[in-house]
């Protein structure tokens, strides 16, 4: 087995990571990239595409392209609209360790 993979956004769910859910979310203006929801860990989400606006526990987040919103609070409620024509996000999510 290789040590390293490359891959696109529109493959992610290919590369394998184990440590962390992996998922890319993409779509046009008004779309929902992240329903609303918490995360059970915390979440680093990465806009490389577009623009996203954020709504997290009632604070408004405008995420234009190459920015990086990290939650910290795992209870946080948090969800995602696309605000631009093809906007893609990346959301890394730490994974419950097994006990």
């Amino acid at each position: 087995m290789s040590r390293w993979v490359s891959t696109r956004v529109d493959e992610i769910a290919g590369l394998g990571v184990r440590a962390l859910d992996v998922e890319a979310h993409s779509g046009d203006e008004g779309d929902v990239l992240i329903p609303e929801s918490h995360a059970e860990g915390e979440a680093l989400y990465v806009v490389l595409a577009g623009r996203a606006a954020f709504t997290i526990e009632g604070d408004e987040v405008d995420a234009p392209a190459r920015t990086l919103v990290y939650v910290r609070d795992p209870h946080a409620m948090r969800s995602a609209i696309a605000a631009a024509p093809q906007t893609t996000i990346i959301a890394a999510r730490g994974k419950a360790s097994p006990t």
